[in-house]
């Protein structure tokens, strides 16, 4: 049966990475933020410049606030989880919020029951604005580890990935290479033709319209490359499963 209450391994997961803080102040991703991490998106007491709490006011909202996020994973998650289990999840939806989890591919996936799924989709939510963030990272690897921990080791899953880019699942620099790649490589290859398409083409003005087209064609390659990796990249700010609104 899955727990319903975070165990002291669990709340001391939460408190040390989220630190205690007793006056407002913005977190890395531009949120106010105030005692163990707590934001207005959590609910009462709403967090503004100035705030300023006391340390039992703080452990006050975060038991609170981790009460709403056990709620989040009753009414959400539809597998039996174990004690640890339950605990990395309280911690990575206490961190990213209710509506990114109830959105997330990681929900799906543990809901079709794919337990070893789980460490690596966790890797993926390490983004603040844009950028990995060392805080995040080392988080979701404890929230890993703690997860690994409640499985048997026989379908515990092997070496987990420290970083998975979002967009579209697949690391945007080696894309972007391979993509460059083959239009130089078919551009190449166009050019190289020339010669022999040339013995065919007696008439210089068809020989003088097929340069043109196998200069349209690669103009037209480089093209996409440049919209889709200079023009317009991936941002990871904007790709949910990979911002937190915290550290």
């Amino acid at each position: 049966m899955t727990p319903t209450t975070l165990s002291q391994d669990g709340i001391a997961l939460i408190a040390n990475s989220e630190g205690r803080r007793l006056t407002a102040y913005k977190c890395p991703a531009g949120v106010w933020t105030v005692g163990y991490g707590h934001t207005s998106a959590q609910g009462s007491p709403e967090v503004y410049p100035g705030l300023t709490i006391t340390k039992e006011e703080a452990d006050e909202i975060l038991f609170r606030d981790i009460h709403t996020t056990t709620q989040t994973i009753a009414e959400h998650v539809k597998v039996r989880l174990t004690q640890s289990q339950f605990d990395a999840l309280v911690s990575f939806i206490y961190n990213v919020g209710a509506k990114r989890f109830i959105k997330s591919t990681l929900l799906k996936k543990l809901n079709e029951g794919d337990y070893a799924a789980i460490p690596s989709q966790l890797a993926r939510w390490v983004y603040s604005r844009g950028k990995v963030s060392k805080g995040l990272v080392n988080r979701r690897q404890a929230e890993a580890d703690m997860w690994i921990a409640g499985m048997p080791e026989s379908k515990r899953p092997d070496a987990i990935p420290q970083v998975v880019t979002e967009g579209h699942n697949r690391p945007i620099t080696s894309t972007s290479h391979v993509t460059a790649a083959g239009v130089g490589s078919a551009a190449t290859g166009l050019w190289s033709s020339l010669p022999d398409l040339a013995h065919y083409l007696h008439d210089p003005v068809l020989w003088h319209h097929a340069i043109v087209v196998v200069i349209g064609l690669t103009l037209f390659g480089l093209g996409i490359v440049a919209d889709r990796y200079i023009l317009h990249p991936v941002n990871h700010s904007e790709t949910p499963e990979e911002t937190s609104p915290s550290e």
